[in-house]
């Protein structure tokens, strides 16, 4: 084990060399920005980064695993008894440098700074969100010793603070729940639809109703009448306002009313009205915004968008299982100050449906 400096003349150039010489079992332990007195007034040379060769490959990765996360209160009492080196792998420092547009100041003076960033980008968060979890978190000042065990801490529960969550079946008040599941197309709606109505059914003995209203998709109404008569639920198919209203009158005595809807592309307006229009039978009628965790964020940005004209009420994220970048998750939260009711994970009918919790959020982004 060994301890070596590198300069260069960008931080970049810097970690190559380390990994060319050292491989990627070293692990970066500082990274600094060469003062003249520093650096004898050579210009080709002006970052200097420590990496320590060793092959413990342990870093930061520990101090953001979900066992060091609870549900309330603060999310940092496990993690900061880790007693973790402050330093980052070859893999996450290349990670970062290949995101970022820019060279944050807290970047050359602080490490462990550094090893969070990096992290957070990893997760798919954007940068710019970053950036602001660095600020709140505090790691943008200059910290004392004892304090760089507090960072993953502090980290968590400043992206914990805008995590919103919600209960969308909560029957303390004994009414009846109507849920309509809106989004585009490909995001799972109907197996979404598919797993809560079984869970609900044959779980938690509540009487559900089954409602499709998409006439555009080539066996959409067959697939959900399926999976109802698989389960003994009953079922009703409605393509416009009068038919909802009718099959809505025919549920009155369910406890639950699970509404699927076409997927469809969010800039087709005409679609999108006829919808608000089927809705508008019952102002019971709460929407669910379903997305895919792989799909890219500016996209979900202006699916959003669009969509906002039925006034969704929660987040359904699925597709967990097909992406390591969930950190989307965060963005699309703190976006538009929506709230997370269910993550999906599987394809499995009724098991891969998670109600959402801000600890299960985290981990499944950490």
């Amino acid at each position: 084990m060994s301890v070596k400096k590198y300069r260069a003349k960008s931080i970049q150039d810097a970690v190559a060399m380390i990994k060319e010489e050292c491989g990627s079992e070293a692990m970066i332990l500082s990274t600094k920005k060469l003062s003249y007195a520093d650096n004898n007034y050579s210009s080709d040379k002006m970052f200097e980064v420590a990496a320590l060769v060793t092959n413990d490959t342990e870093n930061i990765d520990k101090q953001f695993s979900g066992n060091s996360l609870k549900d309330s209160g603060s999310y940092d009492n496990d993690l900061k008894n880790d007693k973790q080196k402050p330093s980052i792998s070859i893999e996450d420092m290349l990670s970062f440098l290949n995101q970022t547009n820019a060279l944050p100041d807290i970047i050359t003076s602080n490490s462990q700074s550094f090893t969070i960033y990096a992290r957070l980008l990893k997760s798919g968060i954007s940068e710019s969100l970053v950036n602001y979890f660095i600020k709140q978190s505090s790691l943008h000042g200059k910290l004392k010793r004892d304090d760089i065990k507090e960072i993953p801490g502090r980290v968590i529960n400043t992206i914990a603070d805008i995590i919103k969550v919600k209960n969308l079946f909560d029957f303390n008040g004994g009414k009846k729940k109507i849920a309509a599941f809106i989004g585009p197309t490909g995001v799972g709606k109907t197996t979404t639809i598919a797993k809560l109505a079984a869970g609900l059914s044959l779980k938690e003995n509540k009487r559900v109703g089954l409602i499709c209203v998409d006439n555009y998709r080539i066996g959409a109404v067959e697939q959900l009448k399926t999976y109802a008569a698989i389960m003994g639920i009953s079922f009703l198919a409605a393509f416009s306002k009068e038919d909802m209203a009718y099959a809505l009158g025919k549920f009155e005595k369910k406890d639950v009313v699970l509404i699927d809807t076409a997927g469809q592309s969010p800039f087709d307006k005409k679609k999108m009205e006829e919808l608000q229009d089927i809705f508008s039978a019952d102002d019971q009628i709460c929407c669910h915004m379903v997305l895919s965790v792989n799909t890219d964020r500016l996209d979900l940005r202006d699916i959003m968008d669009e969509f906002s004209i039925l006034n969704p009420e929660t987040y359904i994220f699925t597709k967990l299982d097909e992406t390591i970048r969930r950190g989307v998750i965060i963005d699309q939260i703190a976006d538009y100050n929506i709230p997370v009711s269910f993550l999906t994970n599987g394809q499995g009918v009724p098991d891969d449906i998670i109600k959402a919790t801000k600890k299960r959020i985290l981990k499944f982004i950490f």
